[in-house]
């Protein structure tokens, strides 16, 4: 993945509190009922279990700050210097240890820590009882992190004593030999407590690029500033999951920085307490989405006060509680403003609005849906013009609203030290000896751990079925070549499969000289099909495959659900879902993504066949010339949407005519685009949103979306003939001038109640799924900080 191209498109808790258990606590006396999030777990509703996959480690190939940096831990000693020293050995380059560990204790630490242009993974024991405690200066940063691609940290608590300014602070300085944008970073399982500004994305000068980063299960209570700040134009794409806000003046913010503030997303997290808002926003976001999330007693919940701009944001199952102030939607911008199943219960005796909307002189537009609230006149709309779709939004009593906080994923429990070690460089025949083994400790969730090297397969690698191993190298420094396979995959995953596969890089068809010389795929995964089986991933990098990144093959039940999907796309198709010829509850679920696509501008990042379905949520695609997001022609059929996110095409090095963004050309099914941001880099008719050759089974919506003018002409969408049900309302394009946005008339019939509901179906079925062991018998892969690269398909799920 290229590491400049966003520059492209922009240029143009206290110590006695537990953590991870804040679950099922009430804020108010009120109705017995069923919690705010009892479908949170999509085709597993309302089954919070536990998940008992351990944390792997520490392994005798991790640097540990006490045993070989000299770290005391005890809370007095300065271990600075200590832990610089070790964070400082570590980097997967030259054969150094990839990982950094903290055993259980507290660090004092004097000056800022600093890691720069490395590989890494920095990890504690426990974030209640490993903790790095600030005693330096007063607004300096704890962790500063330069050029720090693929690098994860975890189950680490930063104390900032009330002193420090920046708890983890991501920037790239873009100046060094062999540096790299900070990109593809893991936080999981992290708390910051007592900090001005709990994490950072960006603002060091140059600020080149701090993006696509995940932030997973991780508490932020009593950050002054904000628990997570964005404060450069390309600190965008940091993807927030699972996580505690509490006590904090925000929860995540773009406020701050050089004036133009980057973006973030948020999917099923906790705000409590908020002073000022949990989210704010001042400078252009791109795009905003928060979904399935619960605020508790904040001043208000989300607050978006930038100069007017248009920019699409959408709000998503969330339930709001309680927010001091009773308006608890600010939003001042050239809004497409989406609502769609949000529960807001004001408190007793305020009055309305609850949402507030104020596109100043331009044209405001409002999509609001199944929400609930418990005042009157709970949205006010204006601007120059307003064009506003209400469907089911309803007002209840206050006590209708259940004020249960939802459960939190509690912190994945240690290893048992039930490891077994594979040594570096060991054959394809070793590898598959140390699966083996552990299939006689099926049940424990035993480790293979592949140690740091290089790994020659010379067979598949094969895991049986029910065998809940785990299977877990050290990064990017742990890589399998699958230059001498016979074509089969790298790995093999019987089913039903508990296997997590986590922390490798596999290069399935490629030598290490640089040549691909066979047609592998890396993971492929069979008998996947069960009812209610999942496949889950979080932070994956695909790269350079050449037939499809992610296929669900006619599966029946099966969810893939994906967050924070990284592609680099060579082959036709980024992630296809071909279906079984009729409608089935199986689909491709993505929250949260990057795409670039350099090659094969007849190809499309998503593609749906024989009744197969994807949605997509807040993700971010951009391409040279050709590449089109999704093609749905006669040989499609499915359902396809997409809500929250960028499409950019720009001129570049790949050649050949440009291709329209999104092209509807004879396709039988549901397309439903809304709130996307479209961009292009010049008046290129060829470049539109096209609809074409329409049958009876076409059904089209397209509401919410944003063209950027002096990217392309303002009718970007197109519609050739008629025959369909198509509906295209309240889309828009932004002048980037002093003319503000131009709304576009709106195409076709105006959408029913009933085609409304269908099109918006898939999208409102779709929740943040809390992931937990699923009963025997049923798939349940979990796929983490993989790098999947030189592959046929990358992961390709089957029956």
């Amino acid at each position: 993945m290229t590491e400049r191209t966003k520059s492209l498109f922009l240029g143009f808790v206290s110590a006695a509190t537990a953590l991870f258990t804040f679950r099922g606590c009430a804020v108010e006396p009120s109705s017995v009922g069923a919690s705010a999030h009892a479908d949170r777990g999509g085709s597993t509703a309302g089954s919070l279990g536990v998940s008992t996959v351990p944390f792997p480690g520490p392994f005798s190939s991790w640097i540990d700050v006490k045993r070989d940096g000299g770290a005391r831990g005890d809370g007095t000693t300065d271990d600075t210097a200590a832990v610089q020293n070790a964070l400082n050995r570590a980097g997967h380059e030259d054969g150094k240890p990839s990982v950094v560990y903290f055993p259980a204790g507290t660090y004092r630490i004097t000056s800022t820590l600093q890691l720069k242009y490395q590989a890494i993974a920095v990890l504690g024991d426990d974030p209640n009882t490993t903790i790095l405690r600030w005693d330096g200066p007063a607004d300096r940063d704890m962790l500063l992190a330069n050029g720090v691609a693929r690098s994860r940290f975890g189950r680490i608590r930063f104390d900032g004593a009330a002193r420090a300014g920046g708890g983890l602070h991501f920037s790239w300085d873009a100046v060094g030999p062999g540096s790299a944008a900070t990109m593809a970073v893991d936080m999981f399982d992290l708390a910051f407590v007592n900090i001005q500004k709990c994490i950072i994305g960006g603002s060091l000068p140059p600020g080149e690029m701090d993006s696509d980063i995940g932030i997973f299960r991780t508490r932020f209570e009593k950050c002054s500033v904000a628990g997570l700040s964005t404060e450069s134009p390309n600190a965008v794409d940091y993807w927030v999951r699972d996580s505690l806000f509490v006590d904090n003046a925000r929860g995540l913010t773009n406020e701050f920085g050089d004036g133009q503030g980057g973006s973030f997303n948020v999917h099923g997290s906790v705000f409590r307490n908020s002073t000022i808002a949990d989210v704010t926003v001042t400078h252009y976001p791109v795009f905003l989405g928060v979904r399935d999330s619960t605020s508790i007693g904040s001043n208000r919940f989300v607050s978006i006060q930038p100069d007017y701009m248009a920019y699409a944001v959408t709000l998503q199952n969330n339930t709001v509680l309680n927010t001091v102030n009773p308006v608890a939607i600010d939003a001042n911008y050239q809004g497409d403003l989406i609502l769609l199943d949000n529960r807001i219960r004001s408190r007793r005796g305020a009055s309305g609005p609850a949402v507030l909307l104020n596109a100043g002189g331009n044209t405001a537009d409002l999509l609001s849906v199944g929400n609930t609230y418990t005042v009157s006149n709970a949205e006010s709309v204006s601007g120059g013009a307003t064009r506003i779709r209400r469907l089911d939004d309803r007002v209840v009593p206050y006590d209708a609203i259940d004020g249960t906080i939802p459960p939190l994923p509690p912190l994945p429990p240690r290893s048992n030290g039930d490891v077994i070690e594979v040594p570096a460089g060991a054959s394809s025949d070793v590898l598959q000896q140390a699966i083996d083994r552990a299939a006689t400790r099926a049940g424990t969730h035993p480790i293979v751990h592949v140690a740091p090297g290089a790994y020659h397969l010379t067979r598949t690698l094969v895991i049986p079925a029910n065998l809940d191993v785990v299977l877990s190298g050290d990064g990017t420094a742990t890589t399998l070549w699958g230059e001498a396979l016979a074509g089969g995959p790298l790995i093999r995953l019987l089913g039903p499969s508990k296997a997590v596969l986590q922390d490798m890089k596999l290069n399935a068809s490629m030598s290490s000289d640089g040549h691909v010389v066979t047609s592998s795929e890396a993971i492929a995964i069979d008998g996947a099909d069960q009812p209610d089986a999942r496949i889950y991933g979080e932070l994956l990098e695909l790269v350079h495959n050449t037939q499809v990144d992610v296929l669900a093959d006619r599966l029946s039940n099966a969810h893939m659900n994906f967050q924070g999907l990284l592609v680099t796309r060579t082959g036709p198709y980024g992630v296809q879902s071909i279906g079984t010829g009729e409608p089935k509850t199986s689909r491709i679920v993505i929250r949260g993504g990057t795409f670039n696509a350099w090659a094969n501008p007849g190809g499309s990042l998503y593609r749906v066949t024989n009744q197969g379905s994807i949605v997509v949520e807040d993700a971010w695609y951009e391409g040279a010339n050709g590449p089109t997001l999704a093609r749905l022609d006669a040989s499609s059929s499915g359902t396809f949407t997409l809500n929250g996110g960028l499409a950019a095409q720009f001129s570049g090095a790949s050649g050949g005519a440009a291709a329209p963004v999104l092209d509807i050309n004879g396709f039988s099914g549901r397309a439903t685009v809304l709130g996307a941001l479209l961009a292009f880099a010049a008046p290129d008719p060829n470049r539109h949103v096209t609809i074409a050759n329409e049958n009876a089974q076409t059904h089209v919506l397209l509401s919410g979306l944003v063209g950027k003018e002096n990217r392309g002409n303002a009718a970007y969408i197109r519609r050739f003939g008629s025959g369909g049900t198509v509906s295209i309302f309240s889309n828009k394009v932004d002048t980037e001038s002093d003319v503000g946005n131009v709304a576009l008339p709106d195409i076709g019939a105006p959408t029913n109640d009933n085609e409304l509901r269908s099109m918006l179906e898939e999208l409102r079925a779709t929740r943040t799924e809390t992931i937990t062991d699923l009963p025997g018998g049923t798939t349940d892969v979990r796929l983490y900080r993989l790098m999947i690269q030189y592959a046929t398909n990358g992961i390709h799920a089957r029956p």
